[in-house]
Formats: structure tokens, sequence, C-alpha cells
């Protein structure tokens, strides 16, 4: 019986092993490749229906018992769908399939494709590599490309004799070839679903391995790399082990390659015992780079590793379950960052990061984490910050409610439990709810359900702190659903002695005396946003700074969004940023600093954005002053530097502040050595933002020519700070004339259309160019390109919305409709800054 979703496979049909061959041949971008296919049919059958796109079939044979029939093939593209027809039914029981195919090795960053590097003499080399999740394996051979549908894969590459090859498992046997070929055979891999299969072909090198409790860990690089690899792969072993450790159950491979891969989509992919990688997260030099630089690796890594368990050894069940690996993978980098290196206060910056879900989570256009999913497009279109950070913030907020312990109990009980399978939301719920004797179900339904978050409003009355919830939006639509409740596990502090609350909807907390002192979610586990009444805030602005660093992050982190959202005005957000003194909370910078650049960027005039700059350097450079713009010989707190860094770009960018802009000219220049990387950095970034045609043209030469990719990243980011017509126009032509990788085309195209004073030339530039752009760069990369429309003036908002209405976005349908809606959000903001610009 045909499945009632088009994009879903018949389940008369189960495969349980794939033979899978390949021959890629890298110079003529193609390659050859059979896949024999074991199965098992709970019915007779004479249709086979399995994926496949972009592939040539040049064979199918179908054998039961002893006989075999040639398939009629059929190729639904649409579909992506192959239907294979034999003659004489296969009866109920175990079958193979035989199919041969051709196909071409891609630039688009998925299936089976290709990446290129040049080496140190200028030579161009290719590789041959994968990006199968979510529904590419189809692209390089016929299968059932479905998260439940596990199966063992045993794979066999022919490559050219002199190039590395590298897959899921280890390598058990090599066979000459003839014309210098070689055949390389791997071991067959767990039971794991199609999305998880990698491999790698092509002139790289391999580092030794690392043994970790009986696992080789390695890294592959490109030639000539091996020297920046040592704290990545540090990383990696410590992680591995500590994930290890926390789960409780062994990892099920027999190895793990993390590779470096030129080209990628993505930030990195958890294959099963082949991790892929943008080069920036595993080439790492400690000299060269800055603080937030290595910690981004050490949190990919831990995220993919974490995969190993949520996600490959434990699956969801279909797409719209993403969040249950994605989620705790990201909660689960956060612990093993923290547990390596504790003097990052990688849970501070975690708060800092979490606001990203609430800009989403606060639109009309949002949506639950948990979220129906039927086709390959809606799939991608769940790799967003609501299926990360906001999945993640709200299991952090479970596991400080529950207790780590008994939610690391739960969390064992899971993967013992479901191991090798598929599971569903009310799966993990059970496994922690039996760990910790709470209705985890009953507790996390809306949070996983239901879009958005609440604001909790706060109040004191008749010796009673009143807590009341309503949902939290930027605009109040009239039309908009009604307003919904969750049950929200919070903290209240009263006096120093915390208090362990659950909203359901509403609180009320019995207090010795109206004046006492009050702070909600004093830890800043909980997934909300806080509005005290003035009372209360008076109260909290009078002791701010004997509030601790997460708190004050806490309440400028709310306040910001109040603004946003027409509930305090700017006036109210300055004056009690005016209150801070000697502050040196990385995250309160963090957030004031992005806070401050949002509201300069609404500016309606360059003189009222230079107003608000003198308005920040008369808040934050007191505190650059007493740092200095270097770090001290006795320095040690790696975090302290970063807050200088912050502080100095953002004076020189947003301030103009001269001595600022004359130290980071010098370091430009070269007249002043350092070996600060974190200040280099934003002396790159105050040029970009003061800067000439002539500074724009270096910049970019340095970026071509940089040997490290972190030292490359930075430099590329800061092109589309320039505030200079030709720059920008200059920077968009080169997102198409190769001189940018596809990979980060679509991205230097959004940063630049969100360029203050020059997005509208970005946007025109875009439209003109739209087919052009849909071919060249990753499908994934097209939404997030559209960010920057936020930005755009006034004018351009009918031509936005008229454009996008023309030219569907079907894998980001749902994040293009957000940055609409901020669009409009923000010219609100700008209404708003018109009128109270006098204030400031």
């Amino acid at each position: 019986m045909e499945s009632i979703n088009q994009h879903r496979l018949p389940r008369t049909i189960s495969p349980t092993e794939y033979l899978v061959r390949l021959r890629p041949d890298i110079e003529a971008a193609e390659f050859s490749g059979s896949v024999t296919i074991q199965a098992t049919a709970d019915q007779p059958v004479t249709e086979i229906v399995l994926n496949s796109i972009e592939l040539t079939i040049t064979e199918a044979t179908v054998r039961h018992g002893t006989v075999v029939q040639s398939a009629a093939v059929r190729l639904d593209e649409e579909s992506e769908r192959l239907y294979l027809t034999v003659d004489t039914a296969v009866s109920r029981g175990e079958f193979q399939i035989v199919i041969t195919f051709d196909g071409i090795l891609n630039d688009k960053l998925r299936g089976f494709y290709r990446s290129t590097f040049t080496d140190d003499a200028g030579n161009e080399h290719t590789i041959a590599t994968t990006q199968f999740e979510s529904t590419n394996a189809r692209r390089c051979f016929p299968c059932w490309d479905e998260p439940d549908r596990k199966a063992v894969f045993q794979v066999t590459l022919e490559v050219p004799g002199h190039m590395l090859a590298i897959s899921a498992m280890a390598e058990t046997n090599r066979t000459d070839l003839a014309n210098g070929w070689i055949q390389v055979d791997y071991a067959p891999t767990p039971l794991m679903s199609t999305y998880l299969l990698a491999f790698m072909v092509g002139e790289m090198e391999a580092s030794p391995s690392i043994d970790v409790d009986g696992v080789p860990v390695r890294i592959i690089h490109r030639p000539g790399q091996g020297d920046q690899i040592g704290f990545a792969h540090d990383a990696a072993a410590f992680c591995l082990r500590w994930l290890t450790d926390y789960f409780g159950v062994p990892y099920f491979g027999d190895k793990i390659d993390l590779l470096a891969i030129p080209d990628f989509a993505f930030g990195a992919m958890e294959n099963t015992g082949c991790v892929t990688f943008r080069e920036v997260l595993l080439l790492v030099d400690p000299e060269t780079t800055t603080q937030p630089e290595q910690q981004r690796s050490v949190a990919v890594i831990a995220h993919e590793l974490a995969h190993m368990w949520f996600g490959n050894l434990v699956t969801m069940q279909w797409w719209e379950g993403l969040w249950l690996k994605e989620a705790f993978a990201t909660f689960m980098e956060t612990s093993a960052t923290d547990a390596y290196r504790p003097d990052w206060k990688v849970w501070e910056g975690f708060a800092v990061d979490r606001s990203s879900a609430y800009h989403v989570d606060c639109l009309h256009s949002t949506r639950a984490i948990e979220f129906v999913v039927e086709s390959p497009a809606d799939a991608e279109g769940m790799y967003d910050v609501l299926t990360y950070e906001k999945g993640a913030a709200v299991v952090r907020m479970l596991e400080q409610f529950v207790g780590a312990d008994k939610f690391r109990d739960g969390i064992r009980s899971y993967m013992t439990t479901h191991a090798y399978g598929n599971t569903v939301t009310s799966d993990l719920w059970n496994a922690i709810g039996s760990a910790t004797d709470l209705p985890v179900d009953q507790i996390m339904h809306e949070w996983i359900y239901q879009g958005g978050f609440p604001l909790v409003d706060a109040s004191v009355a008749d010796g009673q702190l009143i807590l009341d919830q309503q949902i939290f939006r930027l605009i109040n639509k009239p039309d908009a659903a009604p307003t919904a409740d969750w049950h929200v596990p919070l903290t209240v502090q009263v006096n120093g002695v915390d208090d362990r609350v659950l909203m359901t909807p509403q609180a009320r907390v019995q207090l010795n005396s109206d004046d006492a002192s009050i702070i909600i979610d004093p830890h800043s586990h909980g997934f909300f946003r806080v509005q005290y009444d003035t009372a209360l805030s008076a109260r909290l602005a009078d002791g701010l700074m004997g509030l601790t660093g997460g708190q004050r992050h806490r309440l400028f982190d709310d306040e910001f969004d109040l603004v946003l959202a027409g509930r305090r005005t700017v006036a109210d957000y300055v004056r009690l940023a005016r209150a801070l003194d000697g502050e040196t909370s990385p995250p309160v910078w963090s957030t004031l600093s992005s806070g401050f650049s949002t509201i300069a960027h609404a500016s309606n005039t360059r003189d009222e954005q230079a107003a608000f700059g003198k308005i920040w350097a008369e808040i934050a450079g007191p505190q650059l002053a007493t740092l200095g713009f270097d770090r001290a010989d006795d320095e040690d707190d790696p975090l302290v530097n970063e807050v200088r860094a912050s502080l100095y770009s953002s004076l020189g960018s947003l301030s103009r502040e001269q001595a600022v802009i004359d130290h980071a000219r010098q370091i430009f220049d070269g007249s002043i050595e350092t070996t600060n990387a974190s200040i280099e950095s934003a002396a790159t970034r105050v040029i970009a933002s003061t800067g000439t045609r002539q500074d724009y043209d270096e910049v970019f030469a340095r970026f071509q020519a940089a040997t490290s990719p972190q030292v490359e990243r930075r430099y590329m980011f800061s092109l589309s700070r320039f505030d200079d017509a030709s720059a920008i126009a200059d920077l968009c032509e080169r997102t198409l004339d190769g001189s940018i990788r596809n990979q980060d085309a679509a991205f230097m195209l959004g940063l630049a259309v969100g360029n203050r004073w020059h997005g509208s030339y970005v946007w025109s530039f875009i439209t003109k160019n739209w087919d052009r752009i849909i071919d060249t760069v990753p499908d994934n990369a097209v939404g997030r390109m559209l960010g920057g429309v936020e930005w755009l003036e006034h004018g351009d908002v009918p031509a936005v919305h008229a454009f996008l209405d023309g030219h569907e976005v079907p894998q980001a349908k749902l994040s293009v409709l957000q940055h609409r809606e901020r669009l409009d959000i923000h010219h609100a903001l700008k209404q708003r800054l018109a009128t109270e610009s006098s204030e400031h």
C-alpha cells in the first residue's frame, strides 16, 4: 500500500544491508558505482520503490532464491524516487537487489561532490567527499533514504593509488587494480541511517592516531597543515573520553577520523567514524587564534562527537524529531567544553548564544521545536536556532530543574534502551521522568510543541511576589493566535535565598517584606523573558553592581528585547547602562555592544548614529581605558582579553574613537607589532568600518593570501563592513566570480545586504543575479543570505516583499518569513528612535 505522505517510501520492503562500491573519477568530475541491497519484503511485490536523484541507472536486477530478474527502471525526479518493476512477484521474505549507476561529482556541496584546494606551490587539487544529511545519500547511490530505515553498510572504493580514501569504518583490505588504481575495502558499519554514511577520496594526509580507550582518533587534512592540528586532536580525544563516560555506553564504531574539508556547506557533520568539518574548526594554531576561535573549535568537535550517541546510536524516527539529536548535541557541546576548559566559563557564554533563539522565537512567524515535516525541503528548514539553540536552552532548563545527576541517569537509560533504534520525543521524556519521578512529559510538552516563549511579569503586592505569564511578541497583531501558557520551571531568589517554582500558569511567593531583594532566574537557566514592575526595576538598577555578572547579563538581555517590543524606551536602556561601574563580565559587554550596535544600525541619519556612538563611548570607554589596548604581563584570564577586543572594536567602529582608530591603523600598517590575535582581529574590523577603498583592496589581498583559515575568515568577514560604495560593489561581484568559495558566497552577500549605508545596492545586486546565485551557492545558505534584508531602508520594503513573494525558497520558507517580519520590527524601532532622539 502506497505511503500516505508522497515523500515517504512504502513500508512493504525493509533494507538490511548495503554493499556500496564506488569509483570516483575526480578529473572528469563523475563517478560510477553499484549497490547490492539485502532486503526483506513483508508481502509479495512486483514494484520496489526507493530513493534516487541525479543518478543514471544503467542496470537493475532482483534476485530471490535462485531466480534472477532484470527490473524495468523508472526514475521520478520530482519525488526523488526510483521505481523497479519485475514481471514475477518477489515472495515475502529476504531477497537481493543489484543496481549499477553513474553520477556526477557536483559543486553544490551535497551528495557526492568536489572540493578544491591550492597547495603551497600554487597547484590546485580536487578531492571527492560527501554530505548526505538530511536527504542526499540518494544522490550518491539508490537507497531507502529515511532515518528509520537503518541498515548495515559495507563500502568498497576504487581510487588512484596515490590518494587517501576514508570511509565510516576501518580499512580491512586493499587490492591493486590496473593503471595504478587500488580497491579499498572497509569493515561493515553498525546498524545506522543512510544520512550518516560518508567517504572522502583525495590527496590528503592523515595524522598519527591517538588511542582513546581502544578507539583510534585521527585528523585528516590537506598536505602541509599537520602543524596546525594538535589543538583539535587533543580536544577530540578529551571530548570522546568525556562523552563516553557521561553516556555510560561505549562508542559504537571502530575508529574516528575528523576530516578538514576545504569546501563544506555546514560547519561540520557527524558521519559515523568519518566526521567532516570546515577547515577553520580543525586547523587551529593556539599561538595565532583567538580564545573564541579556539572555543568554537572545541565546541563543534564536542557537538559532532556527542552525535555518535544522540543521533547515530539512537536516531529520531523522522525529521520532525531532529531536535532530539541537535538540541542535545548543542547542550552536550557546552557541557564537554566546560569540562575541557573551565576557565572559559562557557555556561555564561551559553546564555549569550541563547539570545539568537529568543530573537526568532519572539516572532509571529516562529514555529514549535518539533514541527511537521513532510518533504526534503521541510527537513532542510529545521536546521535553525529553534532546533539548536532553543532546543538546547530548554534542555538546560530541564536539567537544572530536575538535577544534573538524575538527568544524566535518565539519558543513560534512554541510550541503553534505544541503542541502534529510532525514537520519538516521548521516549526521552519517559526515560528522564522515570529517573526523576517527575512528570517531565507534562512539564516539557508546551516547550516542544508550542512556538514562542513566555514573558514573566514580576510585581509585589500585599506581601507577595506575583508572577504572571503571557506570550512574548515584539509586535502585537490583532489577528494573532490566542495567548499560550507554559509550565515554567524557574528559580526565584529572595534576599539571596533560592526558591524553586513551577509556574502553571501563575505563581505566588510569600515575602517577609515588600522591600526584599528579588531576582527572577538568578542563575540564568530559564528560557523566558522577565519584566519587572517599576518598583522592582528601580531596586535592581540601584543595586546593579551588587548582582553577579550573569544576573546583569540576564537583566540587560531582557531589557533590550523589551525595548524592541516597545515596552521600554531606548532612554530607559541607556539610563540602565550608565549605572554600570567597572563592569568586567564578558556576557554583559557582549549583550550591551550588540544592543547599542542594533540601535545605531537603526538610526535614521548619520548624525543620529554618531550620537549613539558618543553615548556608547561614554559607557564603554572608561573600561577600555582601564584594560588598555593590549594584555598586561601578569594577565592570565583569557576572557579579559576578549572584553578588551570587543570594546576596542565597538569603540573604534561605532564610536569612531580616534585613539582606537589610530592604534588600529598602526597595527594594520605594521608600525606596531602585536601577538595578540584578538586585538589584531579587532583592528582589522576597525579599519574596515572606518577605512577607504584602498584599505578594502588591501584587506581583500590579505584575505586571499592568508595561510590560516582563521586569519582568512577574519579578513573575509571584514570586507562587508566598508562604508564605500565601490568596495561593496566589488565585493558583490567577487562572491560570484570564484574569488570567494561558494560555501561562503551567500554568507558574504547576507552580511553585505546588512551594510547600513549600502544595503540597498546589495539587495539590487541579489535580485538582478538571483538565478545565478541560486545555481552557485549551497541550498542551505540561501535563507541565511536573506537575513540581511531586515536592515534595508524603508523605501526598499515594498520591493523586498514583492520580490520574495515571487521567488520562493522552499528549503527556507519559514526563515524568509522571519527575516521579513524583522524588517518590520526594525522599522518600528527606527520610528521610535526618530521620536526619542532628542532625549539622548
